[in-house]
Formats: C-alpha cells, structure tokens, sequence
C-alpha cells in the first residue's frame, strides 16, 4: 500500500507541474493514474475475493452472494467511472451515470428482496 501511495503522490505532483504546460496531458496523466491505481487495488483484492468466492460456496446460498457481488462489483464500477467524468470536467455525465447505476443496482436487489418475502411467507401464516 506504500507502493500505492507513493505512486498517487508522485503523480500528483507531475500533474501540477505539467498543468500549466497542458492541459490535455494532465487529463491524461490522471486517467492513467486513476487505471493503474485501479490495477493495483485488484491485485491486492484478489486474495480477499478468493476467500469469499469458497466461503459462498461451502454456504450453499451462491446465488444469492452472487447478486451481492455484482452489485458490488457494479457501484466500484460506476463510481471510478463517475470519479473519472468529474477529473475532465464533466460532472453532469457523472451524476448521471451514478444514476444509472443506482437504478442498475436496484433491479439487481429484486431477486433478493423476492426471496426475502418468501421466507417472510413462510414464516407467517
């Protein structure tokens, strides 16, 4: 995690040098960043995930903790995306999306909450 952190500083401070010099390529040297940092993260994430992939399994209740990680997945997703539209400047198409992607992760719960009230039937009669 140092690793990371050096890396974002160092970045940050090419990015205010080359500012005033151009814009554009401090655009681009800030999407870059953003996607390594991004590749950092899931290498050390990779792990974590494998661990939580067998306990999923030995549960028995997979597709379930399959609807949770694609939402998970789906708002990471859509937040570095929306953080990423915010760096160019364009915070309209951010919220924007951050609004797709509530109502994307909203009818992604409909299975879930559909078996929440079947336990709930179940259990009252």
């Amino acid at each position: 995690m140092l690793r990371l952190c050096f890396f974002a500083l160092f970045a940050v401070i090419l990015s205010a040098i080359l500012a005033p010099l151009s814009p554009k390529i401090k655009t681009l040297l800030t999407v870059a960043t953003g996607i390594l940092i991004l590749i950092f993260f899931m290498e050390s994430v990779t792990p974590i995930l494998k661990t939580f992939s067998t306990l999923t399994e030995r549960s028995g209740l997979t597709p379930l903790f399959e609807l949770v990680w694609k939402g998970l997945g789906l708002s990471l997703l859509v937040s570095v995306c929306a953080d990423l539209c915010r760096d160019m400047g364009e915070n309209g198409i951010a919220t924007k999306l951050e609004m797709g992607g509530k109502g994307a992760l909203l009818c992604l719960s409909i299975p879930v909450l559909e078996e929440i009230m079947v336990l709930l039937e179940e259990i009252a009669p």
